[in-house]
Order: C-alpha cells, then structure tokens, then sequence
C-alpha cells in the first residue's frame, strides 16, 4: 500500500513538472518582450477570480506557488529588477539598495492586485494601501500578472494606464503607460 501511495504521488508530481514547461516557456516568453534594464511589477489575481481559470495543475497546489518565482528569471535574462526579488535581511546575500529597497525584496509576500493599483492611484499618499506600490506608475515599466485570467484579460485593466503585450494562459505582460 505504501509503495502504490509513493508510486501514485510521484506521478502526480511528475505529471505537474513536466507540465509546467509550458508555463516555463510562456515566462519567458514574457521577458523577452521587456527591455534590457526593466523594472517589472509582478502582482496577482483577486482571490478566488483567477484561480478558477487557473489550469487544473494548479488548482491541485497552492493557488500561486509555482509561478512566483518564475518571474525573477529576468534578473539574469534581461538584468531587470523585479518586485518578487527575494532579498530579505539574513536568508538571501542579496541586498537592494534606493530607491529599490522600498519596490521590492520580499518575495512572493503580499502581492498586490490589479484593484490595489487601481486604489494606489486614486488614494493620498498617506491613505495608500501599499507603500510598495504608491507610485507604481513612475516607479516600475512594466505590470506582470501571475495566473492572468485567460483570453480577455486587457478588460480588466479598464482605467489603469497598461498596454497589454501578451495574453497568456499563466501570465499576462503590460506596459504602464506615461503621460
């Protein structure tokens, strides 16, 4: 019985392996349409929207733990930064100096939603939700969302300043818009 329980979730976990090559493949896909230099915003879905558009794959796991990491990749690809970036003081050797320390750094911890940008725009500075994201529009180029909502994501960025660039399956690519 033990050895069919091991059998069976080796399978399970080798099934989602080989599986996400493709979601691989699309984050890269997204980084390379970013510029050298890039500073990219990574953010989620509101709880429980994407998740039910999410593959079943990762529906079986914890809603965002794939692909959190995923996109850091442009650190090395595109010398980017990146807002998951983990950097915290004694677990990472890395350390961001200004302006980025207040950008980023802490990893998948309390990504913020297409509706906190949305918030972070018309709120005072003092009233804010996230610091992080209080000039989000200044500060980064380019809003990447993890487990986008599938085919039809750009209407949900109705009055934010993003261009669409890629509509994908796990990720959607936007570029913030300057006046």
């Amino acid at each position: 019985m033990l050895a069919l329980l091991l059998l069976i979730r080796t399978g399970v976990v080798a099934h989602t392996w080989v599986a996400h090559r493709a979601d691989l493949a699309e984050m890269r896909q997204a980084i390379a349409m970013i510029e050298r230099g890039a500073r990219m915003l990574v953010v989620r879905p509101e709880v429980g929207t994407g998740l039910r558009l999410a593959p079943q794959r990762h529906r079986v796991f914890h809603h965002a733990a794939q692909l959190a990491s995923l996109p850091t990749l442009a650190v090395i690809e595109k010398s980017a930064f990146v807002s998951t970036l983990y950097a915290l003081p004694g677990q990472q050797p890395l350390v961001l100096k200004p302006p980025f320390d207040r950008l980023g750094g802490q990893g998948d911890v309390g990504l913020p939603t297409l509706d906190d940008l949305k918030q972070a725009m018309t709120a005072s500075s003092e009233h804010a939700p996230d610091q992080r994201i209080q000039r989000w529009q200044e500060d980064f180029d380019h809003v990447l969302l993890l487990y986008g909502y599938g085919p039809g994501a750009a209407d949900l960025v109705q009055g934010l300043p993003l261009r669409p660039l890629l509509d994908g399956a796990s990720v959607d690519l936007f570029r913030i818009v300057r006046n």
